[in-house]
């Protein structure tokens, strides 16, 4: 959490994730256009980035074919599909819970 490994952010992603974890109503993000599969929690909030349907990063000299189902019942699934395959599952937090803020 609150650590950014890759890529640029958006100007205004603080007041994005702020509003994200404020509503209490949020139990999942998803976005896509990216070069691989990846997952971390913000808040405790699963945060999916899924790999470009064009993107050969992880799968040259081939297109990933990546596409998704998200399935959200009693637990948050979300399946890809494509040449680079993963399938996420877990429980949905109580949006009113929030993690503890990192220490100084």
């Amino acid at each position: 959490e609150r650590r950014y490994a890759h890529g640029e952010q958006h100007r205004n992603a603080s007041l994005a994730r702020d509003l994200i974890e404020r509503s209490e109503k949020v139990i999942a993000v998803v976005s896509g256009h990216v070069h691989w599969n990846q997952l971390h929690f913000m808040d405790g909030i699963p945060h999916f980035s899924l790999q470009s349907l064009s993107e050969t990063f992880t799968t040259h000299p081939h297109a990933a074919g990546s596409w998704a189902i998200l399935t959200l019942i009693d637990t948050i699934k979300l399946e890809v599909f494509g040449r680079d395959q993963v399938m996420y599952r877990m429980p949905v937090k109580n949006p009113s819970q929030h993690w503890l803020p990192p220490m100084d």
